[in-house]
């Protein structure tokens, strides 16, 4: 079975409707967004620190003052050398609000549609880690989506926008201090519930 793929998107109304999902509220100006991603800046900084110390990652300078950090890892390579990808650029910036500027949704797409952020969500603890830590802070902006069709049959689209439950329940302390308590609580109950974490579309034609 093929693995599932990420989808980033700006769209607030699909936000929305994952708040409704899920029951973790949907924070209605850009300052209150923002608070619980600065209460994240030391976890999504010490992301950084271990993808470089561990995972053959570098810093990159970047001239732009709305990013926290600009990562860069070596290109993946098969198991008898040959390249798989160009080497994957990771930036993450110092407010959440970067993340719907539209002049840089391409280069979010990019990011995380890349074939090289795909795979170390699988196989890398830290990107895991983000991966995880961006779903609870941005519900709905990140999700995996798992398409399958079979033989006379729609095209079935599963949808998830939240982490597993043992992550949530695994980094309860860190969580709760970023998201406060009551939306941690509801973080758990909706990681949980596969009615809540999971949504499924059809496309009949």
């Amino acid at each position: 079975m093929a693995s599932p793929e990420i989808v980033f998107s700006q769209n607030v109304q699909s936000m929305n409707e994952w708040a409704m999902r899920t029951g973790i509220p949907l924070a209605s100006r850009a300052d209150d967004m923002n608070v619980p991603y600065r209460r994240a800046h030391r976890w999504l900084r010490q992301i950084k620190d271990e993808l470089c110390a561990r995972h053959g990652f570098v810093e990159v300078p970047s001239s732009d003052p709305r990013i926290m950090y600009s990562i860069e890892c070596p290109p993946l390579r098969s198991p008898n050398g040959l390249q798989r990808s160009p080497p994957f650029r990771l930036q993450i910036p110092l407010d959440v609000t970067t993340f719907f500027a539209p002049q840089r949704r391409v280069e979010w797409e990019m990011q995380f549609h890349s074939a090289a952020f795909g795979y170390m969500r699988r196989s890398n603890p830290a990107i895991l880690d983000l991966f995880n830590l961006l779903q609870s802070l941005i519900t709905g902006v990140i999700v995996l989506v798992m398409e399958e069709r079979n033989p006379g049959a729609p095209l079935v689209r599963t949808i998830r926008a939240l982490p597993m439950p043992d992550w949530v329940a695994n980094n309860g302390t860190e969580l709760t201090h970023i998201l406060g308590v009551d939306r941690y609580r509801a973080l758990y109950r909706a990681a949980g519930d596969k009615r809540m974490s999971y949504k499924l579309e059809q496309e009949l034609h």
